[in-house]
């Protein structure tokens, strides 16, 4: 198993320093990704992985820079 952190950032405005919360997890196979918010599509598509192969998105609560993947 793998953990990947993809961002750390905690506030729901858009920041060009810092990408929202997101985890990545590599397990067996599958991509399972934590927490979606602004720029994780660009983190994941940077770290190689094609938003196609995503097993499953979760979110730990449902604000926008834990979710704004999961909406789109």
């Amino acid at each position: 198993m793998e953990h990947v952190v993809l961002g750390s950032g905690g506030d729901p405005q858009l920041n060009t320093e810092r990408t929202a919360p997101a985890t990545a997890i590599v397990h067996e196979g599958g991509i399972h990704v934590v927490d979606c918010g602004n720029g994780v599509a660009r983190q994941l598509t940077r770290a190689g992985v094609d938003l196609r192969d995503l097993a499953t998105l979760g979110s730990t609560h449902h604000h926008s820079e834990h979710a704004a993947l999961q909406a789109a």
